[in-house]
Parts: structure tokens; sequence; C-alpha cells
């Protein structure tokens, strides 16, 4: 098989400019990074809350967006469905789980507490893998977009 190669004219200067750029607006991608996640979380509570029939009010509580981690290139942020205090039980509902008799009820032991229930497996709403992909187009537009007011304001567009 033949190789295969690719040679870029001027790709040093595209580098320092995009470099010059980031010194100039530091917080600029960090914001808008950050403003994404917020708007991914709010996009997976309204799927959420049309696929879960049961409305306990703490199921989307727990949906929690990081500080952006990193610096220039290598920024990210981090989500989680699942906190320890707001949303322990966020997996079984993502992933379905089986239904089982509590062991007591006011105070005192059940007979077959802690055995499975006649009406055994609940399914999960696998709504995260969904939730990312239509959110993906969205994402990317809102980082093109960031990424050009940037390249503007630094005078490089």
């Amino acid at each position: 098989m033949d190789d295969f190669s690719l040679s870029f004219e001027g790709m040093e200067a595209l580098v320092s400019d995009l470099g010059k750029a980031m010194e100039l607006h530091p917080n600029a991608m960090e914001n808008s990074l950050r403003r994404s996640g917020i708007r991914f979380k709010a996009h997976l509570r309204g799927i959420v809350k049309g696929r879960v029939r049961e409305r306990t009010g703490k199921l989307t509580k727990g949906f929690w967006v990081s500080q952006v981690k990193g610096f220039r290139e290598d920024m990210e942020i981090d989500f989680s469905a699942e906190t320890k205090k707001t949303n322990p039980h966020w997996h079984l509902v993502e992933n379905g789980h089986e239904v089982i008799k509590p062991l007591t009820r006011k105070g005192k032991r059940l007979e077959g507490g802690g055995e499975k229930t006649a009406p055994g497996f609940v399914p999960g709403i696998k709504v995260m893998p969904g939730a990312r992909k239509s959110f993906e187009p969205r994402f990317v537009a809102e980082l093109e977009k960031a990424r050009d007011k940037v390249l503007r304001e630094a005078g490089l567009l």
C-alpha cells in the first residue's frame, strides 16, 4: 500500500495566531465551554422529564456540571447525573432495576422482606446516549461561534 502524507504550509503561523488569541482572551473559551455544559444539563433535564412517568421532584436536581479544568487547549468539564445527597438513584432509573420488597414497614419486619416481588424488572429509560447524540451538533455550533468571536476580537478573522 502506498504511503500517504500531507504537508501544510502556514500551519506554524496559524498555531501562533491561535496561541495569541488565547492569550488575549483566556476566559472566553472557558466561559463558553461552561455555558455549553449548563445547556446540556437543561437539555437532558427536558428529555428526562418527558420520559419519566413518576414525578418525585428530585430526579433531575442531582445533575451537576463541574468547573472547567485544564488550561488553553486541554480544557474540559465533567457532567454527573448522580450525586450522593440529591440523586443517588439515577443509575436505577437509567439502567433499570429489579423490584424488591422492603425489609420493614413502620418499624415492623415484613414477611418475605428483601425478596423480589411479582412485577420483577423495571426497564431503564436509557436517555443519556440519545441526549449526547442530539446535543452534539448544537455543542459544536456553540464552540465554533465562541472561537470565531475570539478570533474576530484578536483581529485574526
